[in-house]
């Protein structure tokens, strides 16, 4: 499974229509924009089929407030087929759409959603800005390629220019981290009673992991997430050079005033980009609450068995 450019050719022929002088007029346009470098076209291989689709407009020139050429560009016909969705794919796609753009120097992304089970969507994806009510859909084009009318159609925001990042706790600066994670724990009920407490702020707990910091290999690591120059959240992780690359992720939390906005998925990208440079593989976690499994469901993330404290795994392969 791969995210990667695609062609116009590509994207006629996902839309059914190989022959662009037989095709409809929105897939001419389409066409004809990606060719003259005016529009992007990401989509997700999987076994030799697109089975995903991202488009981005760096510029329109009906409204420039959707796309100015320059700091904000248009997304749209935002696509997963039905039998590869509830995967983390779209959520995948959509970071990756993203931080292109970031990269091309777009400060602002935008989008087009016309009912509310998208909005619900976009929204948990960061899109948390309302711009205005649009009457036309900027992408779908008539024979004389004039924008065709969508009467209600409400344009999202968000800002591309906050990325977060990862900060490495050095060991002496672990109280912090402590502190941080045993307030985790409690908040988000991993610790039931006393006896939980005492284990996660015990030297039998800690001192194990502080040990495997110092390792030459496979080491412990501790981080904080970071944005605006703020800590948003922390995790914990090793990755296992010596075996197969598994990172095996034991904390990764948001901090409960930043949650929201897809700020979960960015921290993990940000986390996954992170420990590659390391020679991270796939990702590996143990999870029981339903809340958070369906977070990391909505990554990609998939059962993986127990472990050997019966606790269920779930795992992330490219």
């Amino acid at each position: 499974m791969i995210i990667r450019q695609a062609t116009g050719g590509e994207m006629l022929e996902l839309w059914g229509c190989p022959v662009l002088a037989d095709a409809p007029p929105t897939a001419r346009f389409f066409y004809r924009e990606i060719s003259a470098g005016n529009a992007v076209f990401w989509a997700i291989e999987h076994d030799g089929k697109l089975i995903g689709e991202l488009y981005a407009f760096l510029r329109i020139e009906e409204d420039p407030e959707l796309a100015d050429g320059s700091t904000t560009a248009y997304l749209c016909a935002f696509r997963v087929e039905k039998a590869f969705r509830g995967q983390g794919l779209g959520s995948r796609l959509m970071e990756h759409a993203l931080a292109e753009l970031k990269t091309r120097g777009f400060r602002r992304a935008t989008i087009g959603v016309d009912d509310a089970r998208n909005e619900r969507l976009y929204r948990r994806l960061g899109f948390l800005q309302t711009v205005k009510t649009c009457d036309l859909d900027p992408c779908a084009r008539d024979a004389y390629m004039r924008p065709l009318p969508d009467p209600g159609c409400l344009l999202l925001a968000r800002e591309l220019s906050e990325e977060i990042g990862i900060a490495e706790i050095p060991p002496a600066s672990l109280p912090e981290f402590w502190d941080a994670h045993i307030r985790y724990l409690t908040d988000d009920g991993i610790i039931e009673d006393e006896e939980d407490a005492a284990y996660f702020s015990g030297e039998e707990y800690r001192g194990i992991l502080e040990a495997h910091m110092r390792r030459e290999q496979d080491r412990q690591h501790m981080v904080w997430f970071v944005r605006g120059g703020a800590r948003i959240g922390a995790a914990s992780y090793c990755t296992y050079q010596s075996e197969d690359g598994k990172c095996f992720i034991l904390d990764f939390w948001v901090f409960p005033d930043c949650r929201g906005g897809g700020t979960g998925h960015g921290c993990f990208a940000a986390l996954e980009r992170y420990t590659k440079q390391d020679g991270a593989r796939y990702y590996e976690l143990n999870s029981t609450k339903p809340a958070s499994i369906r977070f990391w469901k909505s990554l990609g993330f998939t059962e993986n068995g127990t472990d050997e404290y019966d606790m269920p795994l779930f795992v992330r392969k490219e």
